[in-house]
């Protein structure tokens, strides 16, 4: 498969694509295909504790932002067969559910580099209440 345009990540996935002008040697087929996969942790699960338990981590990244990931790359694919099957009236829900797939792809794909370990003082307000 080739990969399309935009911000890369390791092995050639997508972590989030910006928009920007083709390349005379690109085709705006080659921009809409990709791999959408999560960025590398920069932290362990438990590193975030006490503010957040690496449970919650864990669950958060292995099943919800996997899931979208995974959705936003079904939803390429099935973008794919109708258009090549000129079906365009497939599109209306597939747009939907490609957006829907990305809009909670990028902002896990934000987060999950941005955390970091606690700092000096920790109060109380940080400590995880959830059971």
């Amino acid at each position: 498969m080739h990969q399309g345009a935009g911000a890369r990540h390791r092995d050639d996935h997508y972590v989030c694509r910006g928009a920007r002008p083709l390349s005379a040697e690109e085709s705006f087929e080659e921009l809409l295909v990709g791999v959408y996969s999560l960025p590398d942790m920069p932290y362990a699960y438990g590193a975030l504790k006490p503010a957040m338990p690496g449970e919650i981590l864990t669950l958060h990244r292995s099943k919800h932002h996997t899931a979208y990931a995974k959705g936003g790359n079904d939803a390429l694919e099935q973008l794919a067969e109708v258009r090549d099957k000129g079906d365009f009236a497939g599109l209306v829900g597939l747009e939907k559910t490609f957006a829907f797939t990305l809009s909670g792809h990028v902002p896990y794909s934000i987060f999950w580099p941005s955390g970091s370990s606690p700092r000096g003082t920790v109060g109380p307000w940080t400590t995880w209440s959830g059971s």
